[in-house]
């Protein structure tokens, strides 16, 4: 008996191992998670204390405009306004009684160029739009973004005038304007410069949708195509071009964009133009579709991108009427790059396979469920 209860008491000291082995590994997941959970609500809570305080801190930016004899002066003395995706609003303060915005259109602003004034803006007639411009003509045909009288602080101090952008108005280049007050019955302006800066370039579903602002392109952007996922659309839209500009027939090597004189053909089998098909009037949209029998025995990558108009293309962005002749202060352009990857014939996307872990500790829960079960 003695024989046989050492025996169980040996099983027992055997099973209880890795028991114990379990329980140290599940406990370590159970920590990791809880971690990442934490973290997740922690980044969770300040976007929303961040999105709460942008709104307080967009209604509190209003830029107060004091009219004076020499516009010029006036100027100078206040800061340019920068919108943006992290800063769509503001509002503009004409501190004097009785003054009014220039222009006074609220779907209107004033175009910026050479020696433009808030005088010369606030004698635009209906049909002269060398002075100003809808704003619906900078940020895009379907953008509603218009000036909307507020409530100035304390309200005795004049009138105010607040633009609120959303983030589909953002345009794809840069745009520059300015806006002004004028006091009632007087020569005496001052002016606000505003920049909008434009959208990053992104992809989504192999659907490149490119932008050209200073801070529209950081970094390449990376497109995989697969047997499953057979196409790649790339759309320049209204400011930029294919690169190179006959994308048909060749790509380019680096991501300068400026050496591409490969050939598909070299990279992937029985190639045809015919596999790139052309969007709408203008090239500024293309879809490339590799049939399935097509693709490669090997992973192949090529560079393709859009590159933004020239001068003449950056002065209709800017709000500049076609024939002037003064020459407007071009924002700044990056170029929209892409590097593509053709995966090898039976290949998945990088972005398809992998383990992913769903749902925090409901996961290992069921994690928990597996290991006890094997035990």
């Amino acid at each position: 008996m003695a024989t046989d209860g050492g025996r169980q008491q040996r099983r027992g000291g055997f099973k209880s191992k890795p028991r114990k082995w379990m329980a140290f590994f599940v406990g370590q997941l159970l920590l990791l998670l809880s971690g990442v959970a934490s973290a997740d609500l922690r980044r969770g809570g300040d976007m929303g204390r961040r999105a709460s305080g942008d709104a307080v801190e967009d209604l509190r930016d209003t830029v107060e405009c004091k009219v004076a004899p020499d516009p010029e002066t006036a100027a100078t003395s206040l800061a340019p306004v920068i919108l943006s995706s992290t800063k769509l609003t503001t509002t503009l303060h004409c501190v004097a009684k009785g003054s009014t915005m220039i222009p006074t259109a609220p779907e209107k602003v004033c175009v910026t160029k050479q020696n433009a004034t808030v005088k010369e803006c606030a004698t635009t007639s209906d049909d002269d739009n060398k002075h100003a411009v809808a704003l619906k003509e900078l940020l895009g045909e379907t953008s509603e973004a218009r000036w909307i009288e507020a409530q100035p602080v304390p309200p005795e101090t004049g009138n105010a005038w607040t633009l609120k952008l959303k983030e589909s108005d953002l345009p794809f280049a840069d745009k520059s304007f300015f806006v002004g007050c004028q006091n009632s019955g007087s020569n005496q302006h001052c002016r606000v410069d505003v920049t909008v800066k434009a959208r990053p370039s992104v992809v989504v579903d192999n659907v490149v949708t490119c932008a050209y602002g200073s801070e529209s392109n950081s970094e390449t952007l990376k497109v995989e195509i697969t047997e499953e996922k057979s196409t790649l659309t790339i759309e320049c839209g209204n400011d930029g071009s294919i690169v190179p500009t006959s994308y048909g027939t060749v790509y380019c090597g680096s991501d300068d964009l400026t050496s591409c004189e490969k050939s598909y053909s070299d990279i992937l089998p029985n190639y045809a133009k015919t596999w790139w098909k052309e969007e709408g009037v203008q090239r500024d949209v293309a879809t490339l579709t590799i049939p399935k029998q097509n693709f490669p025995a090997e992973d192949k990558q090529f560079y393709i991108g859009c590159s933004p108009m020239s001068v003449e293309g950056a002065s209709k962005a800017s709000g500049i009427a076609k024939g002037e002749s003064e020459r407007p202060a071009v924002p700044g352009v990056s170029v929209c790059k892409v590097l593509v990857t053709v995966k090898a014939a039976g290949s998945i996307s990088s972005g398809e396979s992998g383990l992913h872990i769903v749902g925090g500790a409901s996961g290992a829960a069921v994690l928990i469920g597996l290991l006890a079960g094997s035990f």
